[in-house]
C-alpha cells in the first residue's frame, strides 16, 4: 500500500496542478496584479493535461529508458488516469466559459505550443522534443510564456518594456536549473532513442558554470527589477528560491554524474522534488 501511494505521488502528475497554481500567484503577487480564479484554475489544468498528453496518451520510446516505472504506473493505472484527466478538462472548459474571449484565446495558443511538442509533427516524422534547443524552448515557453508573460500582460497595470523584459528573463533563468537537471538524468535514454537533449554533451564542469552564471545573470537582473520599483525584499526572497532549485539541481546532476554510460536509471522522484521547488513563489502570495 506505501509503495503505492508513492507510485501516485511520484507519477501521476497531480503535482504539476499546485505547482503551476503556485508559480502563477507568486508571480502575480510580486508583480502587483491579481488573477482572476477562471485563469488560474483553468491554465494550471492546462499545464497539468500537457504533461498527461506526452506521458499517457503517447509513449514516447525514451520513456521505456528513463522512467520505465512511470510507464508500468500510467499502463496500470490507465483507465483512472484517463477519468482524471477528462474530468479536469470539463471543469476547466466549464470555467473557459465564463473567461472573456482574449483570455481564452490566449491560454488556447500557449496550451496548443505544450501539446504539440511530443507529436511527429516535423519533417521525416520528427517531433519538437526531437531538437534540443526547440525542446527546452518549448518548455520554458510554457511556464514562462503561460504562467508570466500572459498574465502580466493580461492583468497588470501596464509596465515598460523593459521591465516587461527583464521580468520574462528573469523567469527564464529561474526556471532554468529544473530544466537542466531533468534533461541531465534522461540523457542516457534520450540518446539511446534519438530524442533532443540540451545537456547530452555538456560535463559536469559545464554544467557547474551554467548553473552558477545563471544565478548570477537573475541576481542581476533581481536587482534591476528592485531599482524598477519592485519590492526588494520579495524579491530576495523569490531569488532565494532560485539559489535553493540551483543547488537541488546541482546535487541531482552529481548524483547522475556518470549517467551517460551507467545503465543505472534516474529517480522520478528527484524530478518531482526539482517541480516542487518551482512552487516556490507562492511564499511571497501567501506572505504579502
Amino acid at each position: 500500500m506505501r509503495q503505492q501511494h508513492r507510485d501516485w505521488l511520484v507519477f501521476s502528475d497531480l503535482h504539476i496542478l499546485f505547482v503551476a497554481a503556485a508559480w502563477m500567484q507568486g508571480n502575480s503577487a510580486l508583480f502587483a496584479y491579481t488573477l482572476p480564479t477562471s485563469f488560474l484554475m483553468v491554465a494550471s489544468v492546462g499545464a497539468f493535461l500537457v504533461y498527461r498528453v506526452d506521458r499517457l496518451l503517447l509513449e514516447s520510446p525514451e520513456d521505456a529508458l528513463n522512467t520505465p516505472e512511470r510507464l508500468a504506473f500510467s499502463r496500470r493505472y490507465r483507465l483512472v488516469l484517463l477519468a482524471s484527466a477528462a474530468g479536469l478538462m470539463a471543469m476547466a472548459v466549464g470555467l473557459a466559459l465564463t473567461m472573456r474571449v482574449l483570455w481564452l484565446e490566449m491560454v488556447l495558443v500557449v496550451g496548443i505550443a505544450g501539446l504539440v511538442y511530443p507529436l511527429r509533427i516535423l519533417p521525416g516524422g520528427r517531433r519538437p522534443k526531437d531538437i534540443a534547443w526547440l525542446k527546452t524552448a518549448l518548455v520554458a515557453s510554457g511556464w514562462v510564456g503561460g504562467g508570466v508573460l500572459l498574465p502580466l500582460v493580461l492583468f497588470s497595470g501596464g509596465e515598460s518594456l523593459a521591465v516587461g523584459v527583464a521580468v520574462v528573463a528573469y523567469r527564464v533563468l529561474w526556471i532554468m536549473p529544473n530544466l537542466l537537471a531533468s534533461d541531465w538524468m534522461d540523457r542516457a535514454g534520450d540518446q539511446a532513442a534519438g530524442s533532443g537533449n540540451l545537456v547530452a554533451s555538456w560535463s559536469v564542469r559545464k554544467a557547474q558554470r551554467v548553473l552558477w552564471l545563471g544565478l548570477l545573470a537573475a541576481g542581476l537582473l533581481a536587482s534591476f527589477l528592485a531599482f524598477s520599483g519592485l519590492p526588494p525584499g520579495w524579491l530576495a526572497m523569490d531569488f532565494a528560491g532560485m539559489a535553493i532549485l540551483s543547488w537541488a539541481a546541482w546535487r541531482v546532476i552529481r548524483r547522475h554524474e556518470s549517467e551517460v554510460v551507467s545503465a543505472e536509471k534516474p529517480h522520478a522522484a528527484h524530478i518531482v522534488v526539482l517541480d516542487v521547488l518551482v512552487a516556490w513563489p507562492l511564499l511571497t502570495w501567501i506572505l504579502m
